[in-house]
């Protein structure tokens, strides 16, 4: 009750003013009346007057009834429900709270306020009490776990099942007439009805259906389960995912999403025979190039078990093509072949992993650590299962780790989660419509299925790459007790998941606490219906979002070795698929699709579109999610001390990107129609409703069946986009611009070849291209990608950019028409006039490019250095010192008529010269004498590459031998000089076998003996920007320990490169660029103090980080031209040697380090 605290001037006798005394009165009166009114109200309650809160805080331990006065009191601090009463006194330790606690003060009685929960934990908290005390009176001693289902499935499954449900606490019982494995039958009309008399707590089924049957539970009964009972089953889980040809349905009908393109999570797959036609027009169309796994859909298929025979063919022979053809009338679903598997130690494995499913909109998934790893024989043999040879997950990671690399297993495991997950995501729709229609009064509730879980077994196949795809589901996994001698370990494994499944459903813990903090963190992007909401916030959850969340977190504390990998930390790998499935208008309006199955009347429509409005499902809440997992993530990391800002987690931001308003969300579940999809393009021709064509293509199937096929009609039309579906215009262009940069001649949907001319110093543009057909994209050379603008580095000369428009109206993206544009970029001297050194010019040099300012103590841009002509300026150093070495630092020096007109400038005269001295570099006929009888080696990538061949022509005076050696290659020159060439790092190989440094040096030492322990032995080791310090230091130990410690050893430099943010290429920033300076300067300390000679290519290519001449990497200063007999160049270059002609390397930044690196090495054998 609400204490008054009186001024003290009433005890001592002082006198108050009428005033006061009035006030005073009033509030009184007005504590009195408040607590009247609250008695009387809960005496005219149907609960018996004050004694609910008597009785209720009888059944606490230990504790005795309220009196009145203490029932006045609660119901003075508001708590007026038997759940609030259970909140207070969970939070006071099962003590009455006292509104205060008071103290003594100099004869004065004083009150100290005591900070009251907050409004979002006292929710929270009542939800919970709720739920787990509904929970804890149903369980009683033991709670009861009702196994029902068919004989063939209870005699296999139930001793393993009771095993792990016995260890999880729970009294195994069978209904109806399963008293027994051996006598197992059928359940009757009377066993159903014992399972809405009894008071078991969960219920088991086994069998081969959804459990929406006699075997199990029907239909009618499944929605009015009480609030603590759940099934083992998700209805439509059946028709969805667990048949074959569902599962074929389901992932096809996917497909077409823009986030599923690249990365499917299943094999292109048909339903035959009634895919046929659709099937046998792909055959054509691939022209027999791959294979096909055909499997029949017997009796086995439709009980679930494995078994159905299985057939690999190909369209490339007659035999296959007559073998194919007989599936025109017989059941089966044929499968692509995944090519390249991944194989164990030769043999082909797939992949089981047990999935647990407790919530399927919103979604939440587990896996189990441990699964089976099944070897399997041959295609020859279909593929079937190696007896008594099979692994579990454990050895499967350490065959990962061993053989493909320490990420290996992390990338595996990671890509089947993925996997998993996603399949889950693109079934919400189709489950929850099943489900939602079980409620006899869809007036009032849809049933979201929250009794509902199911375990089932994935079967998942990895390729090459350990990409994972998803196969087969299995919603009644075989958990059969096996007698094996190497068993144990699978019932173990099948044991402990049964167990721990158990455990985690009906886990206890109290999580409140823990979501109340997180929520309060995240208040500012969410409000909470029953406390406040605002038109700001991004979300308002409901009282079922806060019981999902609720019991997400105490699943999550009980899971044992389950993995919840559905809502996750990495759910930002979800983001464009949540995205695609919230812009799917089916997808997001499943109360139309209700509709469409005829179960309710049209009257319903607005009272079950009402409904949906408050019901979120999970792309809705995605983002919500992902961000309380970072923050549980965060706390766990640190439990001593609070999150000062949650903002500072940047994988937060998700919250904001993908979770579309509620506003949006309720205004586009209400105008969703299935026939008003064509409202939002006007120009198309109308077409046959979606539903009907299913008709066609599948006859008279369940409502579920046909229901999968609508949910995903394809992605929503970017509605900044404006395309048609007239067939006429399937391969045409709507639009294509380069930017900067004029095509010509000007763009035309009909034209498909164009011409676009930029300055030297554009070396990237901006391509943006959009298709005229609403089914078709663009894609950038290649048949994988997404669509939109990319961006596209330019090489010096022609740059051919394939533009591919493909059709999304098949099961498979396929080209339909190729435009093509020629970027040519000037080279940098293609218009510079002829240079005439008896006008006057200036003396200007290049620090840096003002685009790329690394040193913030240097100007940038074409600068003025001398006052001098430049003919003075020449003849000036020529009268310096030689330098001392290759490495003291210079600058790029070169005349233009005005410094401050970068036109005007002469870069063909553009020389590299050191500040206080003059660089020595050999003739050709001394660069020859010096390299007589020597042998020089090369390890790097291909800008050292660049290097060798460079030298080779300097001292051959020709180049006759070329090609782009990615492995140990060695060249004979008459003179007896030798030249030796290994590839490092190789990057095209999978990380695993990609060979480590001191081993492909070590190869390439191996391959070049003898070696002399001298300056006859040349060693150059470099390139763009993957050498360390570290290889310094190896190369020094290699060398030793070859008895190698007197070679010549050169290290080329880093190299710019990697500076334009364009598409599969890494791009470095300025920031990281500023980073690679300072490891170039510990590389440059590291060779010095070694004695190594290093050249300095970094200083050289930065300022002219813009002139490089090929590749997409921006970092190749050289290029290789073909000379024809007469010494011509041959306008296109190619990329492979032609017998009988000559090469040129051109460049001239490359060619002046490649004679500076000559000269040094030259110099210290006192040849100058």
């Amino acid at each position: 009750m609400a204490t008054i605290e009186m001024d003290s001037s009433i005890c001592t006798g002082r006198s108050l003013t009428k005033g006061r005394a009035l006030l005073l009165i009033l509030l009184v009166t007005a504590m009195f009346l408040f607590t009247s009114f609250q008695l009387g109200s809960l005496a005219s309650s149907g609960r018996g007057g004050l004694s609910w809160a008597s009785d209720k805080f009888r059944s606490q331990p230990g504790a005795t009834p309220l009196d009145e006065k203490e029932v006045a009191e609660l119901l003075g601090r508001g708590v007026t429900k038997p759940s609030m009463l259970d909140s207070e006194l969970r939070l006071q330790g099962q003590t009455l709270p006292s509104a205060g606690k008071n103290t003594s003060v100099a004869g004065q009685t004083q009150q100290i306020a005591t900070e009251p929960p907050s409004p979002i934990l006292l929710l929270l908290q009542e939800i919970e009490q709720e739920q787990l005390l509904l929970r804890r009176q149903s369980a009683g001693d033991k709670p009861i776990a009702l196994i029902r289902g068919s004989s063939q499935v209870v005699d296999r499954d139930l001793p393993m099942y009771q095993l792990g449900l016995e260890k999880a606490g729970f009294d195994v019982r069978l209904a109806g007439n399963l008293h027994s494995r051996s006598t197992a039958a059928e359940n009757t009309a009377g066993g159903l009805a014992h399972i809405e008399n009894a008071d078991w707590v969960v219920l088991v089924c086994m069998a081969f259906n959804d459990g929406d049957s006699a075997s199990c539970m029907l239909r009618s009964t499944i929605a009015n389960l009480k609030p603590h009972q759940k099934m083992s089953r998700i209805p439509g889980v059946r028709s969805t995912l667990w048949k074959k040809e569902a599962l074929c349905r389901s992932t096809m009908d996917a497909h077409h999403l823009p986030a599923l393109l690249v990365s499917p999570i299943a094999p292109l797959c048909w339903t035959l025979p009634s895919q046929y036609d659709s099937f046998a027009g792909v055959i054509s169309a691939l022209s027999g190039k791959r294979r096909w796994i055909f499997k029949s859909l017997g009796p086995s298929s439709v009980s679930g078990q494995s078994g159905a025979r299985i057939q690999v063919l190909s369209g490339d022979t007659e035999v296959s093509l007559k073998h194919m053809q007989m599936y025109q009338h017989q059941a089966a679903i044929v499968q692509e072949m995944i090519e390249e598997p991944l194989l164990v130690d030769g043999f082909h494995v797939s992949i089981r992993a047990y999935v647990l499913v407790t919530s399927t909109s919103p979604l939440r998934v587990y896996w189990h650590q441990e699964g089976l790893v099944y070897f399997r024989q041959d295609e020859a043999s279909g593929f079937k299962k190696i007896h008594n040879r099979r692994w579990f997950f454990a050895q499967l990671r350490q065959y990962l780790a061993r053989h493909h690399g320490d990420n290996a297993e992390e990338k595996a495991f990671s890509s089947m989660e993925q996997a998993i997950v996603k399949c889950f995501l693109v079934s919400e729709s189709s489950l929850a419509v099943f489900y939602g229609g079980l409620a006899k009064n869809p007036n009032e509730n849809l049933y979201r299925c929250n009794h509902c879980f199911q375990l089932l077994g994935v079967d998942l196949i990895l390729n090459k790459t350990l990409d994972a795809t998803v196969v087969e589901i299995n919603g009644q996994p075989d958990m059969r007790e096996s007698t094996k001698k190497d068993g144990w370990a699978s019932n173990t494994i099948k044991a402990t998941a049964i167990e721990e499944m158990f455990k985690l459903l009906f886990a206890s813990e109290e999580a409140a606490p823990q979501l109340a903090i997180a929520l309060e963190y995240l208040k500012r992007h969410v409000g909470l219906e029953d406390i406040s909401c605002h038109k700001e916030d991004m979300l308002c959850l409901t009282r079922e979002d806060l019981e999902y969340m609720l019991a997400t977190v105490r699943q999550n504390r009980a899971r044992g070795n389950f993995l919840q990998i559905y809502p996750s930390i990495s759910g930002e790998v979800y983001d464009s698929l949540v995205k695609d499935l919230s812009h799917s208008s089916k997808a997001r309006s499943p109360y139309a699709m209700l509709m469409r199955s005829h179960k309710h009347k049209e009257a319903d429509d607005f009272a079950i579109r009402q409904r949906w409005r408050d019901t979120h499902d999970t792309t809705v809440l995605h983002g919500i999610l992902t961000s309380l997992e970072h923050f549980f993530e965060a706390k766990a990391l640190d439990n001593t001390q609070q999150l000062r800002d949650l903002a500072a987690f940047g994988k937060v931001q998700p919250l904001k990107e993908v979770m579309p308003a509620p506003v949006q969300v309720v205004e586009e579940r209400v105008k969703a129609r299935p026939e008003s999809n064509d409202q939002t393009e006007p120009t198309m021709p109308a077409q046959e409703p979606i539903e009907r064509q299913q008709e066609k293509d599948t006859g008279k199937e369940d409502f579920v069946d046909s229901l999968v096929g609508n949910v995903f009609g394809g992605a929503a039309p970017d509605k900044t986009r404006q395309c048609v579906k007239e067939p006429s215009v399937l391969k045409h262009l709507s639009s294509l611009s380069v930017t900067p940069g004029k095509l010509v001649p000007r763009f035309s949907s009909t034209n498909t070849s164009y011409l676009a001319t930029v300055a030297n110093e554009i070396n990237m543009v901006h391509v943006a291209a959009q298709t005229a057909h609403c089914r078709t994209e663009v894609r950038l050379n290649t048949m994988q990608g997404t669509n939109q603008p990319f961006n596209w580095s330019l090489s010096v000369g022609d740059n051919y950019i394939n533009i591919l428009v493909v059709s999304l109206e098949h099961t498979e993206a396929w080209m339909v028409n190729r435009y093509v544009v020629n970027v040519h970029r000037q080279a940098l001297t293609e218009h510079e006039l002829r240079f005439d050194e008896s006008q006057p010019h200036e003396v200007c040099y290049l620090p840096q490019d003002c685009d790329l300012k690394v040193y913030t103590e240097l100007p940038c841009g074409i600068t003025h250095l001398s006052s001098r002509s430049w003919s003075q300026y020449n003849k000036d150093q020529e009268s310096l010192s030689a330098c001392q070495n290759a490495y003291t630092p210079g600058r790029w020096v070169l005349p233009c008529t005005k410094c401050l007109s970068r036109e005007t400038c002469f870069w063909r005269e553009a020389k590299w010269l050191a500040r206080e001295c003059r660089y020595v570099l050999l003739s050709r006929e001394k660069m020859a004498q010096c390299m007589r009888d020597k042998k020089l080696l090369f390890i790097g990538d291909s800008t050292v590459r660049g290097m060798m061949f460079s030298l080779i022509e300097k001292v051959n005076g020709s180049l006759h031998t070329w090609n782009k050696a990615h492995a140990i290659r060695s060249y004979q020159l008459p003179m007896n000089a030798s030249f030796g060439f290994s590839y490092y790092p190789q990057f095209w190989l999978p990380k695993a076998k990609q060979p480590v440094f001191d081993r492909a040096l070590h190869l390439l030492l191996k391959t070049q003996v003898p070696l002399n322990n001298d300056g006859r032995t040349v060693l150059v080791i470099g390139g763009v920007q993957w050498l360390s310090s570290h290889h310094i230091q190896v190369v020094e130990k290699a060398l030793r320990k070859a008895n190698l410690s007197k070679v010549t050893v050169v290290v080329k430099m880093h190299g710019s490169g990697f500076n334009q943010p364009v598409p599969g290429v890494i791009y470095n920033n300025l920031a990281k660029t500023r980073k690679l300076l300072h490891r170039h300067r510990l590389m440059l300390n590291a060779s010095l103090q070694t004695g190594f000679i290093p050249i300095d290519t970094f200083s050289m290519t930065l300022p002219r980080h813009k002139h490089y001449i090929y590749g997409r990497c921006a970092c190749h200063f050289h290029t290789v031209v073909v000379l024809d007999e007469h010494g011509n160049p041959v306008p296109d270059r190619t990329e492979s040697p032609i017998p009988g002609i000559r090469y040129h390397i051109d460049g001239p930044v490359n060619s002046f380090y490649t004679d500076l690196m000559a000269s040094e090495v030259c110099r210290r054998e006192g040849i100058t």
